[in-house]
């Protein structure tokens, strides 16, 4: 047998869980037939005060044996390799199936995560305003809402649960900032179709933002509740996720310095 294919060998019951020394102790020991351990260790090329410890642990798993003499040195001899080989194969098959329980608990203590940590789903007036009440009273630091018409069903809710917050939260309603570009929305849209503004209006989501952090376009949840439109109720959808969130709250962050600053110049007369 080559060294090539003793290597070949050799990483095939590595592979197969084998330790690399006890690999190329059974490769020697397979291809030389009955040896000592001291000529064994120069096949195997191991250092001879370690061959002890693997033809040891070989022996212990079955995949050797040992031969006494009286007043001689031990002599080892390779089992068949289909013995090893079958043993090889029913430890990888234990560990395989002990992984395959593993990754079923992990996925399920993960979809457990996901659904209770990054989201939240509310249906129907009422559960979207104990929803609102919900996302108020576990604000830390502020709350920025971008009303749409329909805010007034919820506000009640919203003013109670605000006044009901232990500490002074900042409530910042988002559509004040953009009253003053009035007159550019009006330039902007005048084009528009009535009936499709109309529409558009219509259709436009409320927003919440819980625990804004401007400087650093952060936010711990956003929430978007759907309008109630025609024979539909109204659904807010609240995310925790800190990638979508952050995403979210740095674009409309950054709309809204892009039509405090940039916008106005556009349309100065």
């Amino acid at each position: 047998m080559s060294s090539g294919t003793n290597e070949k060998l050799i990483q095939a019951l590595i592979s197969l869980g084998l330790p690399r020394w006890e690999a190329q102790t059974y490769v020697a020991l397979y291809q030389h037939g009955l040896s000592e351990a001291t000529p064994l260790a120069r096949k195997a090329n191991i250092p001879q005060p370690k061959i002890y410890t693997h033809l040891g642990s070989l022996e212990t798993k079955g995949f050797i044996t040992k031969t006494e003499i009286v007043g001689k040195p031990h002599q080892y001899i390779a089992m068949n390799h289909e013995v090893v080989l079958s043993e090889l194969r029913k430890n990888l098959m234990n560990q395989l199936t002990l992984s395959a329980q593993f990754f079923e608990e992990l996925e399920i203590e993960s979809s457990e995560l996901n659904a209770e940590n990054y989201f939240n789903f509310a249906q129907g007036i009422n559960p979207v305003r104990i929803a609102i009440r919900d996302i108020i009273s576990e604000a830390k630091n502020n709350i920025y809402i971008l009303p749409n018409e329909n805010f007034s069903i919820y506000s009640d809710a919203f003013d109670r649960a605000v006044s009901d917050h232990p500490d002074d939260l900042e409530v910042v309603f988002i559509n004040e900032r953009l009253m003053k570009f009035t007159h550019i929305f009006s330039r902007l849209t005048a084009e528009i179709n009535p009936d499709s503004m109309k529409r558009i209006t219509k259709g436009r989501p409320l927003l919440i933002i819980k625990d804004v952090d401007v400087v650093n376009k952060q936010a711990s949840s956003v929430s978007i509740i759907t309008p109630q439109v025609d024979n539909f109720d109204p659904v807010m959808f609240q995310i925790r996720h800190p990638m979508i969130v952050n995403f979210q709250v740095g674009l409309l962050l950054g709309l809204l310095e892009i039509m405090e600053t940039i916008v106005p110049r556009l349309f100065m007369s």
